[in-house]
């Protein structure tokens, strides 16, 4: 599986490994943050 990865403003793809011994890969379809926690 491929995932998109972003460092500074850059965009990257990167292989994600398959998860091992009981470990679980989630999908996220959509994800969000709030603006005040910009700052972080």
């Amino acid at each position: 599986m491929r995932a998109v990865r972003t460092v500074d403003g850059a965009f990257t793809v990167v292989e994600v490994p398959d998860p091992e011994g009981g470990g679980v890969l989630v999908d996220v379809a959509a994800a969000g943050i709030c603006g005040s926690d910009l700052h972080m």
